[in-house]
């Protein structure tokens, strides 16, 4: 089984969310097309690698020390531009929630004293 096959077989538990242990026979990261990536947020991982998928979205590997591959999928392949850049933000990361949160309780803090 190689990458590609991989992602095929594991398709419906990455578009619901989940984040597999991808086996380390699958080969190369870049010889099946991923690409080095920086934008991700830090779980642990020594480095980060994405696939773009036909649907515009984008398998992700978190690579760990001790050699696991997670996988998942972000909706939204932010190296396609500004508008997917902004929806992966949104929705495929915790940051804007998470701004949303704080904003709310400065707001809420402020008007309360």
């Amino acid at each position: 089984m190689n990458w590609e096959s991989w992602i095929g077989f594991r398709w419906n538990e990455l578009v619901v969310g989940a984040k597999l242990e991808a086996p380390r026979s699958l080969g190369s990261l870049p010889h099946a097309g991923f690409r080095p990536t920086h934008l991700a947020a830090p779980e642990g991982q020594v480095s980060n690698w994405a696939l773009p998928m036909s649907d515009g979205s984008r398998v992700h590997v978190h690579v760990y020390s001790d050699g696991r591959q997670v996988a998942h999928r972000d909706k939204f392949d932010p190296d396609r531009g500004l508008g997917p850049m902004l929806a992966h933000l949104a929705v495929d990361t915790p940051y804007v929630l998470i701004g949303l949160m704080a904003t709310l309780f400065v707001a809420s803090s402020s008007t309360s004293g």
